[in-house]
């Protein structure tokens, strides 16, 4: 995998905003009815260290993912860390109960996906998602959503329309997000982080995940161990 780099953008959090081509803006910047704040587009400037698309870390160049901890989607407590990805709820061990098992805490790679219910970009990328969350079921690989300043009813609906099971981490005010700060910047919806089995961030994309970039990633990650 090749190189990448990584570095703080010095954007503050605004709350959904999205890092997208101008022809997508329009299906991001409309929010659920009742999440309180205005939308704030932005997009990367000429020379952001945050291009659209995919980046690859090489392993020497690869960071822990910062812990991000906090409320799921279906009421339960979900804890992801370097080296502990998982700490999952009985209830959510129960809604994945064979990504669950084949996902032992220090030897899983993860796929953290960034999204709400309100962003279209996230809608057309979320079959891409699923498929590939059931292909990987039986493999050490976790999905796991982190569902941006959104109306949780209207999450719950989305997700169940599509068939997607993995955990979601509610992200009410943006504050999980501005974790990841030097990965990926704080207004990013879209956008996926790939982690390796050890903690590290592999792999980046900006915008919405192809199918080829995810799988491609994740085999490789899978191949090398």
């Amino acid at each position: 995998m090749g190189g990448g780099r990584g570095a703080p953008w010095g954007l503050g959090l605004a709350l959904c905003a999205v890092v997208l081509p101008a022809s997508l803006l329009a299906g991001c910047a409309s929010r659920a009815t009742g999440v309180a704040g205005s939308p704030a587009v932005r997009t990367p400037g000429r020379g952001s260290p945050y291009p659209l698309g995919l980046a690859t870390f090489a392993v020497p160049a690869r960071r822990p993912l910062p812990k991000l901890d906090g409320a799921t989607l279906d009421g339960g407590r979900l804890t992801l860390a370097p080296n502990a990805q998982s700490a999952a709820s009985p209830a959510q061990s129960a809604a994945s109960p064979a990504q669950s098992a084949a996902s032992p805490a220090q030897s899983a790679v993860l796929v953290l996906n960034v999204w709400a219910s309100w962003c279209d970009p996230c809608k057309a990328e979320s079959p891409v998602l699923v498929a590939a969350a059931r292909r990987f079921a039986a493999r050490p690989v976790r999905f796991v959503g982190l569902d941006e300043s959104d109306d949780p009813a209207a999450a719950r609906a989305f997700l169940a329309r599509i068939g997607s099971r993995y955990p979601q981490l509610l992200d009410p005010d943006g504050g999980l997000l501005a974790r990841l700060d030097g990965f990926v910047p704080a207004v990013a919806v879209p956008s996926t982080l790939i982690v390796d089995a050890r903690g590290r961030v592999a792999a980046r994309v900006i915008g919405a995940v192809t199918r080829e970039q995810l799988e491609r990633v994740v085999e490789q990650l899978l191949a090398s161990g």
